[in-house]
């Protein structure tokens, strides 16, 4: 399988496959200290002007779809729409089950090589050269240490390569946890008042997406990054175009680059399967309304996207909310 150099480094970010994950490896490191230093605090003042926010209406109920930037992004930086239909909602939708301890301790068991086996045995010298001698630079705040990074497997050392450009490019938050942290506090507020609290949902299993993850970030992949010195430098500038994309609510740009960045073969993968994999489950929950559903915004945008697939079914409206 051949990948587009650079380009495609950070579709774990882009489509949300395992920036979920990404952001949980990550907290999981400074919670074991595998890390060196904390996680900075910065509250990043650029609000989303437009967000990539759709009202599904089926026989007049009314449901929504948020498309996310799952990194970088926080929660505060959303307008306040987004958060009053959240509240109005009955049901929470988002692609997997990432916040229970035996997901976690799961990604945990998968993310890790065999006692036997290091990265560099399948990577090469030269490529775990370059990833140790960037990513464990004593001079970075976020580094990690190397006998850690030398038993990730492949996607899970782009997943730490993910949150690591973030965060050298000063940017926190993590949208899809907070607003299940949200929806969590929506639904005990309501259960305390003795109505019913919210349903969660979820489109995937856990098992199925670390199975794509595998399939898709083979070592092959990582070595074709690794073997560039500046990999890291060009992560950088690639998630700051992402967002700053996604924080003017352009659909044909964010859909542009992201297109850009995977081969025919990946994109058909990561996106069209699994967006008409998702699309039942999602007509299925919106015909009861007010449901909430969260999923990366490149699930959305496109000609592929779940918003035109909506379009074009006769027995559902969809438009953008616009604040």
């Amino acid at each position: 399988m051949t990948l587009k150099p650079f380009k495609w480094l950070f579709f774990l970010l882009f489509f949300g496959v395992s920036s979920a994950f990404a952001q949980a490896n990550f907290e999981s490191l400074v919670q074991v200290n595998l890390l060196d230093s904390d996680l900075p605090v910065q509250i990043d003042p650029d609000r989303v002007r437009n967000p990539f926010f759709w009202e599904v209406e089926y026989r007049g109920k009314k449901s929504y779809i948020l498309g996310i930037h799952h990194i970088g992004i926080s929660i505060d930086q959303l307008p306040d729409i987004v958060k009053e239909k959240l509240a109005e909602s009955d049901t929470f939708i988002k692609e997997t089950k990432t916040e229970d301890p035996i997901t976690q301790l799961l990604v945990e068991v998968e993310g890790r090589l065999d006692e036997d086996t290091v990265i560099k045995d399948l990577i090469g010298k030269e490529a775990w050269n370059n990833l140790e001698n960037t990513l464990t630079d004593g001079k970075s705040p976020h580094k990690i240490k190397e006998k850690y990074l030398k038993k990730f497997v492949p996607w899970r050392v782009m997943s730490y390569i993910t949150v690591r450009a973030i965060l050298e490019n000063g940017f926190t938050g993590s949208l899809e946890s907070e607003l299940a942290q949200l929806a969590t506090l929506y639904s005990k507020e309501r259960t305390q008042k003795g109505a019913q609290g919210l349903q969660f949902k979820y489109l995937e299993q856990i098992g199925d997406t670390l199975k794509m993850l595998k399939e898709i970030v083979t070592p092959e992949a990582l070595r074709e990054v690794a073997l560039d010195r500046d990999f890291l430098e060009k992560a950088k500038t690639e998630t700051r175009a992402l967002r700053e994309s996604y924080i003017q609510g352009d659909l044909v740009d964010y859909a542009s680059v992201h297109r850009s960045q995977h081969s025919e073969a990946n994109f058909d993968r990561l996106i069209t399967q699994r967006n008409n994999e998702w699309f039942p489950r999602l007509k299925d929950a919106f015909k009861d309304g007010a449901a909430f559903a969260v999923v990366g915004a490149g699930h959305l945008v496109d000609t592929d996207g779940i918003v035109e697939l909506f379009r074009q079914d006769p027995n559902f409206k969809i438009n953008r909310v616009v604040p």
